[in-house]
C-alpha cells in the first residue's frame, strides 16, 4: 500500500515538473513571438495596468519592461490611446483607429481578451504610419497637379472660344446695340471661367447670401438661345453661393445639350415649409449608356 502511494506521489511530481517545463517553454515561445513583432505591443489588465510589453514598446516609450510591470498604462499612453482601449473593452470587440498626435500619425489596434467572467484585459498595438501618410499626401498633390493641367487646357480652350465670340459681337456692335451686350456677356463668361479655375486651384470657399433660386435659373436659361428650356414648380428663397449654383446648373444643361437635347425641363418638387428642395433636369437627349 505504501509503495503504491509513493509511486503515485512520484508520478504526480513528474507531471508537475512536466507541466512547469511546458509552461516555461510556452512563456519563452510567447516572449520570442512578442519581441519578433516590429511594432510596439502592450498586454494590459482589466484595470489598465501593464502586464507585458515587447522590445518595440520599450524602444517606442523609452522605458524597460521591468520598470513598467504593473504600472498604470496612463503613465505612457495618452488619453487618445486610452479612449480606444476603453471603447474596445466596453464593446468586447476589436477596435481600430487612425489618430494624429504630436505631429505624427498612428494606426492603433486594441483586441479585448475575454474570459468566462468578462473582459480580462486587452492587447494594445501601435504602428507609426506618418511616412505612409506623407506618401499619400504627395500622391494626392500629384493627382491635383494633373487635374490642374487638364483644367488649364480646358480653360485655355474656353477662353479662346469666348474671346472669338466677343470680338465678333464687338465688330458688329455698330450695327446693333444687342451685340455689344452679348459681347459683354461673353467677356463675363471668360471672367467666370478664370474664377472657376482659381477656385479649383485653391481651397473652396462658399460665399453664402440670400438668393432667389428661380432668378438664377432664369439668368442661366438666357445663355442658351437654341434650346427650348422651361421651368415648372415653386422655387424658394434660400441661402447659398450664387456662382457655385450657377456652375452646377450650367453643367447639367450643357450635358443635356451635348447629349442632343432640344428641350429641357427644369422642375422643382419643393412645397412651402419644406427644408429641402429637389430639382429635376429632364431632357429628351440620348441619355447615359447603361
Amino acid at each position: 500500500m505504501l509503495s503504491r502511494l509513493k509511486a503515485r506521489e512520484e508520478e504526480l511530481s513528474r507531471e508537475r515538473k512536466e507541466d512547469k517545463e511546458k509552461a516555461e517553454e510556452f512563456r519563452v515561445i510567447s516572449h520570442v513571438i512578442l519581441n519578433s513583432l516590429p511594432f510596439p505591443l502592450l498586454l494590459l489588465s482589466a484595470d489598465k495596468r501593464i502586464l507585458n510589453m515587447n522590445k518595440g514598446a520599450e524602444n517606442f516609450f523609452g522605458r524597460s519592461f521591468s520598470s513598467s510591470l504593473f504600472v498604470s498604462a496612463s503613465s505612457i499612453l495618452s488619453s487618445n490611446f486610452l479612449e480606444i482601449v476603453d471603447n474596445a473593452e466596453k464593446k468586447g470587440l476589436r477596435e481600430e483607429r487612425t489618430i494624429h498626435e504630436d505631429g505624427k500619425w498612428y494606426h492603433v489596434q486594441v483586441v479585448p481578451i475575454k474570459g468566462e467572467k468578462g473582459i480580462l484585459g486587452s492587447i494594445f498595438m501601435l504602428q507609426d504610419i506618418t511616412e505612409r501618410k506623407r506618401e499619400e499626401e504627395i500622391l494626392k498633390e500629384r493627382d491635383k497637379m494633373a487635374s490642374l493641367g487638364e483644367m488649364a487646357s480646358y480653360l485655355a480652350h474656353e477662353i479662346k472660344n469666348s474671346v472669338g465670340i466677343a470680338l465678333g459681337y464687338l465688330k458688329m456692335s455698330n450695327e446693333k446695340r444687342d451685340y455689344a451686350e452679348k459681347a459683354v456677356k461673353e467677356l463675363n463668361t471668360i471672367s467666370s471661367n478664370i474664377e472657376r479655375f482659381l477656385d479649383f486651384a485653391r481651397p473652396l470657399h462658399v460665399r453664402k447670401e440670400d438668393l432667389e433660386l428661380k432668378e438664377i435659373i432664369s439668368e442661366i436659361i438666357g445663355s442658351f438661345g437654341k434650346v427650348d428650356l422651361t421651368i415648372e414648380g415653386e422655387f424658394p428663397r434660400l441661402q447659398g453661393d450664387k456662382n457655385l449654383l450657377k456652375i452646377v446648373f450650367l453643367n447639367l444643361i450643357k450635358n443635356s445639350i451635348e447629349a442632343g437635347s432640344s428641350h429641357i425641363k427644369i422642375k422643382s418638387h419643393w412645397k412651402k415649409g419644406e427644408k429641402n428642395i429637389l430639382i429635376d433636369f429632364i431632357d429628351d437627349g440620348t441619355g447615359i449608356p447603361e
